[in-house]
Order: C-alpha cells, then structure tokens, then sequence
C-alpha cells in the first residue's frame, strides 16, 4: 500500500523565481527505508517538508501538483492527527525544541493529544531508555551537546509512534558510535515495527545497507530512483563522490559487483597477497606553535569538567582534527581557544602570549572561530551585509574578500539573498565565509562539514589544505571519520573530557573498533595504516602488480 505519493509536484519559495521542486513523481510504500541524496540546495529538505505539509502551509510559497497520505491529500487531514502518523527530525534539532528539560520535550507532543498520564510515561520513558537518553532526562536542553540535542529530537518523533519518519541528515552531530547506534534504530523500527522511513543524509556510506531504494535529485528533479547495488554501479560512472567510501575502493578493480558493506570487502580480499606498506616518518610542517594548552581545566556549573588537565600544542601548518564522543569537550576545547570562555585551571598561549592578555577585538583577527551552529552568525539582510559587518566591527575597511570567499564556496549567486532563507548547507558555508574574510591565522571549526554534499566536502577539504599550505593552522572537530583520514595529519581524540589519543592519523585511526575509517576497517588484520580511499587504491594496484 501506499504511504506518500507525490504527483507532478512543483515549489517556489515566496519571493524565488527558481522552483525548489520541479515537477516531482514519487511513491512511498508502506514500510519502505528510502535513502534520499543530492547536492545542498537540491530540494531534498523542501521534498521531505512537503511529504508532512509544511510546504507550504508553514513556509509559504507556491505549491502545484499533489501530496497524497494513504491516498488521501496532507492538506486535509486535521493537524494533530498528522502530527502523530508523520513524525520529523530537522536538520537543526534546535529548530523544534520547545521545552526547557529533555523529559519535557519529549512528552510536548503527547500532552498535545491530550495522551492519558499513565500512557506517556511509559512511552517517553521506553523510548529515552532506546535512545539512551535517560542520565540526562532532567538536563536543561540548552546544556546539551549538539549531538545530544539531535536524539532528543529523534525520541520527541519516536514516542508519537508515527507510521512515516521523515529525516534530515539525523546524524549530522553525532559521533560514530551514536550515528551507527541511531541507524540501527532506524533500521529496527523500520523492520521490526514497520514504521516507514525516508531519510536524508550525507554521511552515507553506513547508510546503503539499510535503504531499500536511493532517490538522487538534482536542480529540484528526482534524476535517479533505484536500489542501493544499481545506483553505485551508477554512481561510478557518473557521480563518484556519491558512491560509499568501500565502493570507491574497488571501483577500478574490474570485479563483478561493487562491495556497499566493509564485510563484503573484505570478502573481496580473501585469497589475496597483501604486500607491506613501507612509508616516510612523516615530520610536522613547522616546530613554532602557534596555540598551546597546558594542563587546562574546564566545567560547567552543576557539572564535571568538560576538560579535565588538557594539554595539546598546535604548531603552524598544521591541520588537525579532533574526535571523540558526543560531550567529551571538543566544542568547549575550541571556545577555550577562541578566548570564549576562560579556564578555571591552566595555561592557554597564543603566538607566545597568554591568550587573556590579548585586547577582545584583535583575537578574532588572529583565530577564526566557527560554532556549530550556522544560525549565530547570520542575521543581517542579505549575505553581502553580513560578511561585510564583520569586516566592519574589526575595523577591516577593505572588501575585496566578499566577493573572492562568494565564489570559494559557491555562494556568489546568493551574495543578495537572506541568509536565514539558504538551503542547511548553504547556511554552513555563509557562517564559514563570515570568519574566512578577515583571513585569520588559525582556524577554529567545530564541525564544519556538517550540512554539506560530498562534492562540497571534497571542496572544502581541498580549500582547507591549500590553507595548511599557506602556513596557517587548522584545527577541526568533527564526526566526519571518512573527511579527517582524508585531509588532516594529525588525530586528538578526546574522551570525557581527556586526551587520549594524539598522533598521526595512520597511527590514531588505525584498528579502532569506531574511530576509523570503512577503509581502515576493510584492512583490519591484514594489514595496517591504510586508512584513505587513496591508499587502499594504491594497495590494491600493488598487489595487481605482484600477481595477488
């Protein structure tokens, strides 16, 4: 039976002459696991807004064509009901959190449907239990780590016990372990409850073993419908940034099927002689730091310490990333550096100089610092205004970096646009363009990647290293494994609030059991320090040419 069908569906945004949705057929069958990709700006955000009637009932705009639910149109079902059969988890968990503790928030939207008290207990209790959630059920969610608030919004969906569950990009904010931890729930309800799911994600390389068709849009179209084993066989052939990290490490091997699990890779290599890797020590680019940490303590009021005795040196040329667990301090380790915040213990030097002797206004000069969340640094009217008032508060008067940065990140056709009308991933890239202007020495991001397409991934990490390049530093936290093999050097993982790990990312990411990349994992007991698709290319040929 039918869930969702979309008929000739077309979109425009109030005031857009460009249709976010041209002319889209879709149908979703009931208990269906549909994984939905395309470019940032491509309409998969206004595709699944639609499916629940936010589009365009909430967001205005011009709506054509028809959204059926269970073969009845969205527009005229009585909201509370939809709002219990079609749940949605946002991009930004922020955006839909109306409460002020967790347990709250989850149970808003049972008290809404008027449940009995006995029966939301129950659920909001099970379900923070599933999510894991229930140490921090009395927390206040401003206190709560994006990835945390990011569950949050999920349970808030699940305890309605929807039929349809929309997502978009779910575990953007997660680490490994809760990303995979909230897929396999996702796959769980889907087959075990029946709950049907259409999720959008970027991080997708765990994500094609769960999906039962791949929809991939382009320019507010639907250009590929299919399974998960056709469209990478299409994807090598056409669009290889899409294709799952263990695909694109057998792409080129002249094999029958392309692997989508690392299981089914390292299947790909039994029987196989696998040669030694012999590699260059690698040496850091420079031996001046540039930021350092010594015995540096963190903590929150009501709180343990964020950052208990962290010391970590950052030299300059380098690009690091660092890792860890949802609430480990990697965000408070990166504020502590900006000089947001200030330590209750230790030292932090920057250029040689104790950070707190610095004047306020000449540190963003110097560190550019870029939080989680896009929204904090985008609220003038158009994008131009924004990024020229940041150069205007730190008395920069030269504006020659607008229009150079507008073009870097593919945003010099929006340049005149409201920032807080861009697409998730546009809106990372216009926060990101608000500290590259001022071309600052050190940069501080706190998962910049988040919200972008893999092309723009790729984008970024190439702008990234020509950065490094250039002599400055980049310090980088992430949950993206998959873009810091890639493109760092060097690995901290921060656990509970310690460094417990910090060395080169052939070494930190080698063996983890969930800090490392699918690459890494499809070698694992074989060989080891291959930890890029580049490098499991380059082994692969080699083993070719020796006859393996």
């Amino acid at each position: 039976m039918k869930a969702l069908q979309l008929k000739e569906v077309t979109y425009l945004y109030p005031g857009e002459t460009k249709k976010a949705l041209d002319e889209v057929n879709l149908t979703v069958l009931q208990g269906e696991f549909i994984l939905i990709l395309g470019p940032s700006g491509c309409g998969k955000s206004t595709l699944i807004r639609a499916m629940n009637g936010l589009v365009p009932q909430f967001y205005g705009g011009t709506i054509g064509g028809q959204i059926l639910y269970l073969d009845q149109e969205v527009y005229t079902y009585p909201k509370h009901q939809l709002l219990g059969e079609i749940g949605m988890v946002f991009q930004d968990p922020e955006k839909q959190m109306v409460m002020n503790t967790v347990e709250r928030e989850v149970a808003f939207g049972l008290e809404n449907l008027g449940i009995a008290p006995k029966e939301m207990k129950k659920r909001v209790m099970e379900v923070l239990s599933y999510l894991g959630l229930l140490p921090l059920r009395h927390r206040e969610l401003h206190t709560l780590s994006g990835g945390e608030k990011q569950k949050t919004a999920l349970a808030a969906a699940l305890v309605m016990k929807p039929t349809v569950l929309l997502l978009d990009e779910p575990t953007s904010q997660l680490d490994p372990t809760a990303a995979e931890e909230l897929l396999h729930i996702l796959h769980q309800v889907n087959q075990e409850v029946g709950i049907t799911i259409v999720l959008l994600e970027q991080r997708m390389d765990r994500c094609f073993v769960s999906a039962d068709r791949i929809i991939y849009m382009e320019e507010g179209r639907i250009s590929r419908d299919t399974i998960p084993r056709e469209f990478v066989q299409w994807a090598a052939q056409k669009r290889t940034a899409w294709m799952p990290p263990v695909a694109k490490l057998f792409k080129d091997q002249e094999i029958d099927s392309l692997p989508l699990t690392v299981k089914e890779g390292r299947e790909k290599l039994i029987g196989k002689t696998i040669p030694t890797i012999t590699r260059s020590p690698c040496t850091a680019p420079s031996t001046t730091p540039v930021l350092r940490l010594t015995e540096v303590s963190f903590g929150y009021p009501k709180y343990p310490l964020a950052l208990d005795k962290t010391s970590i040196q950052c030299t300059q040329g380098e690009f690091i990333c660092v890792l860890g667990a949802n609430g480990a301090g990697k965000s408070t380790l990166l504020k502590l550096m900006a000089g947001l915040i200030k330590p209750v213990g230790g030292k932090i030097e920057l250029l040689g100089q104790v950070l707190s002797r610095y004047h306020p206004q000449e540190v963003p000069k110097i560190v550019g610092y870029l939080g989680q969340n896009p929204g904090h640094y985008l609220f003038h009217d158009t994008l131009e205004e924004e990024w020229a008032y940041t150069l205007a508060l730190l008395g920069i008067t030269s504006r020659t970096s607008i229009q150079d940065i507008g073009a870097l990140l593919h945003l010099q056709h929006r340049m005149q646009h409201n920032p807080r009308d861009l697409s998730g991933g546009e809106r990372q890239r216009a926060a990101l363009g608000s500290i590259l202007v001022v071309d600052p020495q050190i940069l501080l991001l706190d998962e910049p990647t988040r919200g972008i397409d893999p092309i723009l991934k790729i984008e970024l990490g190439d702008f990234l290293q020509k950065q490094q390049q250039q002599g400055k530093t980049i310090l980088m936290v992430t949950h993206d494994i998959e873009f810091a093999a890639t493109y760092s050097q060097r690995i901290i993982l921060l656990i509970d609030g310690m460094v417990v790990a910090d060395g080169l990312k052939e070494e930190v990411l080698d063996g983890g059991l969930f800090y490392s990349p699918q690459v890494n994992k499809v070698f694992y007991g074989i060989t080891s320090g291959v930890v890029t698709v580049e490098q499991g290319v380059a082994l692969l040929d080699t083993m070719k040419e020796v006859g393996g």
